[in-house]
């Protein structure tokens, strides 16, 4: 496990934020992040800590607000690890979901 420096943590806060209407509930989003946090500090390092936290960006540009909120925070991490995969394949892998 890697620990995500504070910036981090505030990205990950951020795309919380954006999986519920309830956005000016810190307590809303801290319960939303938590999962998210845990799935980004999995990571093997420091860099692999960075991809996951991208692929969480990306799947929050990829996904409309309101499908967000309707898919719920499981799928979104879901999609999430879809797209880590997809980026962390080596050359020639196919990654199937």
């Amino acid at each position: 496990m890697i620990s995500a420096s504070p910036s981090q943590r505030q990205a990950v806060q951020g795309i919380a934020a954006g999986l519920t209407r309830d956005s000016a509930d810190p307590a809303v989003v801290n319960a939303l992040a938590g999962p998210l946090l845990a799935w980004a500090q999995a990571a093997v390092s420091r860099d692999d800590l960075e991809r996951r936290i991208h692929a969480l960006q990306q799947q929050r540009s990829n996904c409309p607000f309101s499908r967000r909120v309707l898919a719920g925070p499981e799928a979104f991490l879901g999609n999430a690890q879809a797209l880590y995969d997809y980026a962390t394949a080596t050359a020639g892998q196919a990654v199937a979901r």
